[in-house]
């Protein structure tokens, strides 16, 4: 996500920063996310039902800009990251260069929303739930020498409380090997941005992650594609995206005997209305997103949906 959802902040010394008050809902289908309708599965075919749940929306960001209006420190939960249902928190460090330009350094201590199943196979009976975590560190260069052009590195680590995938089948301990889900993520992005008309912008993005897993069965790599747009016209904003990834898993997963191909497409838009009612400093806000995985093997299926509004109070 890139010239997405994300407040402008003030360049002055001191501290500024906002807060979006309203509500979040979110809608999740997936066998691998712990829910109260997922808990049991009689089948590896079995559609996994919706889970819905609404949120009071309230997301903010502090920011501190020091005296030489260069350097900035920040704490907050990211937009980009909200409107795709991971509500975590993030520290850092940002140097802002000359024009647009700007260099940060950052810290996600956790990108997953919901706890897994210590087992996800496990049929006719409940599935017990287990936490899961997923850190990362994260760097940034926006718009190098103020060409528009932007890089963004990310290295994140995945851990699974208590690991127990393949033992309801009674799967030898070389083939429950290959489920074990514990990561190291790298990520690496390209992306551009140019006018193509007064006020109107867009963005095209390219980028590859790996996943290196303790399982062979769990690693993959991927490479995906993203078109993205921004307007202002007056005080109304528009943005959006649309993304394609293609997933290709390096090993064959013991549990369905083929090896996982996975192609993900999602897409993002909001608006932002400036100064509702007249009240200065604040944006009516409406952002909602949608994405779908679909994988050769159905229980690796996967919907999302998210729908937020409210106001945002620039201070």
């Amino acid at each position: 996500m890139n010239v997405v959802a994300e407040q402008a902040t003030k360049v002055e010394p001191g501290f500024s920063g906002d807060v979006l008050l309203g509500a979040v809902y979110l809608n999740s289908r997936s066998q691998l996310k712990a829910g109260d309708n997922n808990g049991t599965i009689e089948s590896f075919s079995h559609s996994a039902p919706s889970e819905g749940r609404v949120l009071p929306g309230l997301l903010g960001n502090l920011y501190y800009t020091f005296d030489d209006l260069k350097n900035q420190v920040y704490v907050g939960v990211s937009r980009s990251k909200a409107i795709e249902g991971q509500f975590s928190p993030e520290l850092g460090y940002r140097r802002l260069l000359e024009g647009r330009s700007s260099f940060t350094v950052a810290y996600v201590p956790s990108l997953i929303d919901g706890d897994t199943y210590q087992d996800p196979f496990v049929l006719g009976q409940p599935r017990q739930e287990t936490g899961q975590s997923l850190s990362a560190i994260r760097t940034k260069w926006s718009s190098i020498a103020n060409t528009g052009i932007g890089v963004e590195l990310a290295y994140g680590d995945l851990a699974i409380e208590s690991e127990q995938s393949g033992d309801f089948l009674g799967l030898p301990e070389p083939e429950k090997m290959l489920l074990e889900r514990d990561a190291t993520y790298g990520y690496a992005n390209i992306e551009m941005t140019f006018p193509i008309a007064k006020g109107v912008f867009i963005s095209p993005n390219f980028y590859g992650f790996n996943r290196d897993a303790k399982g062979e069965a769990y690693s993959f790599q991927a490479v995906g594609a993203e078109l993205a747009f921004f307007t202002v016209q007056g005080r109304h904003r528009i943005t959006g995206n649309a993304r394609y990834v293609d997933y290709d898993y390096r090993e064959t997963n013991p549990v369905f005997d083929i090896k996982r191909s996975d192609q993900q497409i999602s897409g993002f838009v909001g608006y932002f209305y400036k100064a509702p009612f007249g009240w200065e400093d604040w944006t009516y806000t409406v952002i909602s997103s949608y994405r779908d995985t679909e994988s050769n093997i159905d229980f690796y299926n996967a919907k999302g949906m998210t729908i937020a509004t409210g106001f945002n109070l620039a201070f």
